[in-house]
């Protein structure tokens, strides 16, 4: 059973060991954002933004990392541990934290070049309205999951 609670700040090392295991040989995210290299720095995110633990019947398996915005709310890290990847288990935690705020925009930048990533969010409903260019050359396919029109 899939589930997601709050991260607590107890949590960060555990998080951290999982995003190191999600991203190992993954050469189309490049290094990635900070809270992805630095242990502390994600100590830092939990602290002052959003951390959710997914868990797999009960058991720590990914997290994400949500900064609430005027504009909306940014997905600024998803992550599943490399050992349960391509289970669907992070579809079912992303339509989770997803339901939470059914009536909210959702944002989120991930790298153009990964595939994967792209295909992964797209099949969640977001539509890619562009792209940014970053450090190094990089470019990131920007998304958007806007609320669905209520019928009545």
């Amino acid at each position: 059973m899939t589930e997601l609670r709050r991260a607590a700040a107890t949590d960060a090392g555990a998080l951290f060991a999982i995003v190191q295991r999600a991203f190992a040989g993954n050469a189309a995210s490049g290094p990635g954002p900070r809270w992805k290299r630095s242990l502390a720095f994600l100590e830092d995110c939990l602290a002052h933004e959003e951390g959710w633990c997914i868990l797999e019947d009960g058991a720590l398996a990914g997290g994400f990392l949500v900064f609430r915005r005027p504009e909306g709310l940014w997905l600024e890290g998803a992550f599943v541990d490399g050992a349960r990847q391509g289970a669907g288990l992070g579809q079912r935690a992303l339509r989770l934290l997803l339901e939470r705020e059914p009536d909210t925009v959702w944002r989120l930048k991930t790298p153009a070049a990964d595939r994967r990533d792209c295909h992964f969010y797209e099949k969640l409903g977001f539509v890619r309205t562009g792209e940014e260019a970053g450090r190094n050359g990089m470019t990131f396919a920007l998304y958007e999951k806007r609320p669905a029109e209520r019928q009545g």
